[in-house]
């Protein structure tokens, strides 16, 4: 899976990751000073902001250190207003213990985020391929 696959799924639905983010405003692949952000979440009341790296392979330090990044530059952005700050790193597997990283949730392909999706022909849902009944009830 490429990861500009899985940035087309959570461009489109979001509340995949969070069912919160099923009314943010997504951009993909926003330009900062020393790179661009996968997918760049931001509120309806702009009161929040959610950064999403996303990797195809194992998650690792570098790409820890990647998102630590977009997340410290926004943070400083935002300082001593009422915005807040978030931030995921999806990949397809993690040994990394990022407990201390309080900002920082981790997810996995798979696991916490479906590689493909189909969408329920009655509330337009996407929802994991591998499950047969969407949340509201319809079975596909």
């Amino acid at each position: 899976m490429l990861e500009s696959e899985l940035e087309d799924i959570l461009e489109i639905h979001p509340y995949l990751l969070d069912p919160s983010f099923k009314k943010y405003e997504v951009l993909r692949q926003k330009k900062i000073y020393k790179g661009r952000i996968d997918l760049f979440l931001i509120s309806k009341d702009k009161l929040n902001v959610t950064i999403i790296e996303i990797k195809r392979d194992k998650l690792t330090l570098a790409s820890v250190n990647q998102i630590k990044r977009y997340y410290y530059y926004y943070n400083r952005k935002y300082k001593g207003t009422q915005v807040e700050v978030s931030a995921y790193l999806i990949g397809l597997s993690s040994s990394l213990d990022i407990s201390r990283l309080k900002w920082l949730k981790v997810k996995l392909i798979d696991k916490d985020i479906p590689r493909k999706v189909k969408l329920c022909p009655k509330c337009s849902t996407a929802f994991d391929y591998r499950v047969f009944t969407c949340k509201c009830g319809f079975r596909v």
